[in-house]
């Protein structure tokens, strides 16, 4: 499996912030912050895909799917499949949206972050003898 992930932010105005004190990723930081939390649920990742492999062996492709991080919390929001640029069945990409919805990014970041990520599943060929 590869993974690809892509953030953009979107800049918010703080004009009532006053003294209060929040964290603000540079976009590479937000980036691998986000992968870093990403690679944690790779061991449910891959249990789910496997699932998906008992029902159906040859499920492959790619899922990309995009969701934005809520700022002041850093919780995944709205993770849904990018349908025209995903290739891989629809049982794979239930899986990916069911592992990342809920993620936060701990400490959160005060700005929203607006997130493309995809990865590349190949089922395993058996073996030969």
């Amino acid at each position: 499996m590869t993974k690809n992930t892509t953030i953009l932010l979107a800049l918010l105005a703080f004009a009532a912030l006053g003294g209060c004190q929040f964290h603000a990723r540079a976009p590479e930081e937000y980036k691998s912050e986000t992968d870093k939390l990403i690679a944690t649920k790779e061991a449910d990742l891959k249990a789910c895909y496997e699932e998906v492999l008992e029902k159906d062996s040859k499920a492959a492709g790619v899922v990309k799917v995009k969701f934005s991080v809520a700022p002041e919390t850093g919780e995944f929001k709205d993770v849904a499949v990018d349908e025209e640029a995903t290739t891989a069945p629809a049982a794979v990409g239930e899986c990916v949206v069911k592992t990342l919805t809920g993620l936060k990014l701990d400490p959160p970041d005060a700005r929203e972050g607006v997130v493309t990520w995809s990865y590349e599943f190949k089922a395993n060929k058996p073996k030969q003898l």
